[in-house]
């Protein structure tokens, strides 16, 4: 909220990097003063090692879903033009914004308790199963309004010239809901240690964009 009213006051979006900046580093800060242990700088080969084996399959994860989320706006701007893209550009940021949302505080609520009961494994199954439901619920309070008035809400937002097709608004909206459910199944593997079956899951959409390519084609 304050990087967005002073990127309004100021009228400038370099306001943005150095929010983000602030950010990580207030994190970081609080994060030392409230901590049980504190925090310092130093090497351990074992847990670089651990580090390494751990955080790769995460790294290759995150660079399929960089690709993947730039690519269809490169595919739309070529293949329909740029007209296209920014009905497109502006219906996904109004559609996707709620999920990432609710994706970040999900992942920061449920995450702990999943970790907490990863070595039980009946209680790790109930609280699996409180997560998956939490999830379908508030991905259903959210989505089918998005459904319902998703062009009226983009419309009203960017203007009638940026009303988007039904048909967009639909298949944005059911994308934003699977997104949702598919962070249940995450979390568990993150509780349980088990990066590569997020970067395994990711994958499958490099198969969506070599589909995508193909259509274009």
């Amino acid at each position: 909220l304050l990087t967005v009213t002073a990127a309004f006051y100021l009228h400038s979006y370099v306001v943005i990097p150095y929010a983000l900046l602030l950010s990580a580093i207030g994190a970081a800060t609080i994060s030392q003063f409230v901590s049980e242990r504190r925090l310092s700088l130093r090497w351990d080969t074992d847990l670089a090692k651990h580090a390494l084996r751990c955080g790769m399959p995460l790294v290759f994860g995150g660079l399929i879903m960089l690709s993947a989320t730039q690519a269809d706006r490169i595919l739309i701007g070529i293949s329909l033009g740029v007209m296209d893209l920014a009905l497109y550009g502006a219906s996904l940021s109004i559609i996707a914004s709620p999920s990432l949302l609710l994706a970040s505080i999900g992942s920061s609520l449920f995450l702990p308790s999943l970790a907490d009961a990863a070595a039980d494994r009946d209680k790790f199954g109930r609280r699996f199963l409180q997560v998956g439901m939490a999830v379908a619920i508030v991905s259903g309070m959210v989505q089918i309004p998005l459904l319902v008035f998703g062009r009226d809400v983009v419309a009203t937002l960017f203007g009638a010239a940026y009303r988007p097709p039904s048909e967009l608004i639909w298949a944005i909206t059911l994308g934003q809901a699977a997104f949702l459910l598919r962070l249940w199944p995450q979390l568990a593997a993150l509780a349980r240690g088990d990066t590569k079956n997020l970067a395994l899951s990711n994958s499958f959409r490099m198969g969506g964009l070599g589909l995508a390519l193909l259509s274009v084609s």
